[in-house]
Formats: structure tokens, sequence, C-alpha cells
């Protein structure tokens, strides 16, 4: 199983679910700090301490850090998204063995993603995107080994294949100064679908789809979606 439902019940529920998901997923190296309404964990897949952070109304804030300090706390804390926007009506965890999503409804049209992901490049640099639909910007593209934030290229519109399917492309990764650093990220996909799914996450047979919207200080920085391959059918190993 690679979609892990988050219950947003209380505070508890959200903790309590996002660390019941990873667990069942395998990738929890350490458990840092659990205690509602924070969550600190290291992964297996990503060597960056994350903070999750439960506020209250069903939404969840995300933070990376340099190390693990104490308590609730990271040292050198960068926040990847955390916004006030809505109200959380359903979320997911998605895990594969290259991508790692929150994925957030947070009512209506509002959506919010947290993804932790490497990038193609020879140093397989760690990078944590935060990103948010409809219309918002209080969210960042960070490269986290350098806790740096960085740029991508989206493309405006909808393309279709030969065959009438969305078209799928790597997505090109710059840094601050949009200089290249790789030609893609590792399992997540450029899909040339436009905004407005209405929902957290779409399944796409072995996938799952989420749309793109604000960050970096722009409100339309991916006016297209994105694609986590494998994203409905990974497993852990057994």
């Amino acid at each position: 199983m690679a979609i892990y439902p988050i219950d947003l019940t209380s505070q508890a529920s959200i903790i309590s679910s996002l660390q019941a998901g990873l667990t069942a997923a395998g990738i929890i190296d350490t458990v840092h700090y659990n205690t509602s309404p924070n969550l600190l964990v290291t992964l297996s897949c990503w060597t960056k301490p994350i903070k999750f952070n439960a506020p209250g109304n069903g939404r969840i804030y995300s933070y990376f850090g340099s190390s693990y300090a104490s308590g609730a706390n990271l040292n050198n804390t960068s926040t990847i998204n955390a916004d006030s926007v809505g109200t959380g009506a359903s979320s997911v965890l998605v895990v594969t063995g290259d991508v790692v999503a929150v994925l957030e409804n947070r009512g209506g049209s509002f959506t919010v993603k947290h993804v932790f992901a490497k990038l193609n490049d020879a140093g397989a640099t760690e990078i944590a995107w935060g990103i948010e639909y409809l219309g918002r910007s209080n969210s960042t593209l960070w490269n986290a080994d350098l806790a740096s934030q960085m740029e991508a290229v989206g493309v405006q519109g909808t393309i279709l294949t030969t065959g009438g399917n969305y078209y799928q492309s790597d997505i090109l990764c710059l840094d601050g100064a949009y200089t290249q650093l790789a030609t893609g990220v590792v399992g997540l996909k450029m899909l040339h679908r436009a905004t407005g799914i209405g929902a957290s996450h779409l399944v796409a047979g072995d996938d799952v789809v989420f749309e793109g919207g604000g960050c970096n200080s722009n409100n339309y920085y991916f006016p297209n979606c994105f694609l986590i391959e494998d994203g409905n059918s990974w497993a852990p190993a057994a």
C-alpha cells in the first residue's frame, strides 16, 4: 500500500496517523519526538530531520532542519509549507521508494502539498517542496542540502500525446540564480494537465496525481499537475 489516509479528527489523530503511515511504509529511521501536535522524524530515504505540526482545523504544517535539537525543535529550521488557509477536509500520505508526499485538501478548491524527494543529479540532491492551490504563495521549493530556495520550470496549459493522454515530462530544476541543477526529480513527473482538480489527489492506475499551484512568492508558479510514479502501487519490501 502506497497511499495512507490521514485521520483529521484531531491534532493527535493527525500526528498518530502520519507516524502510522510512515511506519507501515518502513521508512522511519528515527522518531525524535512524538507529542501532539508535533512529530519529528528522520526517514531512511531522506536524511534531514522533518517536523510535522498539526496546528488545528485539520491542517498540517511541515519543516526541515540541519539536525534535531530537542523536544519539538530542529536546528536551522526551514519552513516548507505552513499556511493557515482553509480547513482540512481530506489528506493522505503517499510513499514510494523515491517520493514521500503529504497531500491535503483544505476544503473546496484549496490543496496544500508537502513533497520530499531527490534530484536526478550526480549527488542525489535532497529537495523539499511546498506547493499550494488556489492562488496562494506561502510555500517554498527548497534545495534541502543547501537550505536554499531553488526554482523549477512549469509549463502553462494542457498538452496531449498523439494518443490523447496527458503528456508527462521531466521537471527541469534550477538553483536560485536560474542555473540548471538537474533535468528531473526521481520518481516525480510533470503532468501537463491544468490545475483545479478539487481534491488532495487522484489515482491514475499505478500512479498518483496532484495539482501544482503557488510557491516561491508566485501564486501561479506551477499551472500544471504532477504525477508520483507508482504512488498507488508501491509496497515496502517484505
